[in-house]
């Protein structure tokens, strides 16, 4: 089986649910899938496959950390069309009805009912796989992978990786820099903000177990094919095994 996969319903996909590192992947926005019975939501064949779907390279990118590190992770398995894994429960879009500027009309005027369905059979069991893991993991830092499209503003946008943070500043600043040493330009809480409640899958697990916690955004522009995602994923093993060893660091120093 790929990468010691293990899906878990219709949510999640585990990879090496047993391996031992200081470093925990997810992948919230991994698929673009949208289940049979939900059609298209409205939706053209472009539009399923863009970045209003799913993070485009995400899912490569993280299955190369966890096999280079030894790592475990989590990643969704259905489309963010159907329920967002990266947005809290009361969140507005949660269940989006617009996407950069896309309509989705299959989620407009859902039933309560149908609502709570989608939450039953891919939200909770989602953040319950990836807590599951977590509990049984020797995890220092939690490190959520994403991608952003660069054709939304591609003068503010004109960089390969954004790391969102809240907490964990100092970590988060050092991390930057070895991302920069490996030959990546850089921002810090851009194109989203680590404060504005955008990173809530790595921080709501992150906050839970007392872990430094950060979001990757990588320019979609660098992951068009799956080769370049690969080699992507490769570039970016030495900076997220430092990560790893830092956090552990850091952990041991708030311990004492």
């Amino acid at each position: 089986m790929r990468d010691l996969e293990r899906r878990i319903g219709e949510a999640a996909t585990e990879i090496r649910a047993a391996a031992r590192n200081p470093v925990f992947l997810i992948c919230d926005h991994a698929s673009n899938r949208i289940p049979p019975e939900y059609g298209d939501l409205g939706l053209n064949p472009a539009e399923r496959d863009d970045h209003v779907a799913w993070d485009i390279g995400a899912a490569e990118v993280t299955h190369v950390l966890s096999a280079e590190l030894g790592a475990p992770a989590v990643l969704g398995a259905t489309s963010r069309l159907i329920v967002d894994l990266n947005r809290r429960p009361e969140a507005p879009d949660v269940i989006p009805t617009v996407t950069h500027g896309v309509r989705v009309p299959g989620n407009e005027m859902l039933a309560s009912e149908e609502r709570a369905s989608r939450f039953e059979r891919f939200y909770y069991p989602y953040h319950k796989a990836v807590d599951r893991l977590l509990a049984m993991s020797d995890a220092s830092v939690i490190v959520s992978v994403h991608s952003f499209s660069h054709d939304l503003d591609r003068a503010s946008r004109d960089f390969d990786v954004g790391l969102l943070f809240d907490e964990f500043e100092p970590l988060a600043r050092s991390f930057a820099q070895q991302l920069t040493l490996a030959g990546m330009r850089v921002r810090l809480n851009e194109p989203y903000s680590g404060r504005a409640q955008v990173v809530s899958s790595a921080q709501t697990h992150g906050r839970r177990y007392g872990l430094p916690n950060y979001e990757i955004e990588i320019n979609q522009r660098l992951l068009k094919s799956r080769t370049q995602a690969i080699a992507f994923g490769h570039k970016l093993v030495p900076a997220i095994a430092w990560l790893g060893k830092a956090a552990l660091g850091h952990i041991d120093t708030v311990l004492r």
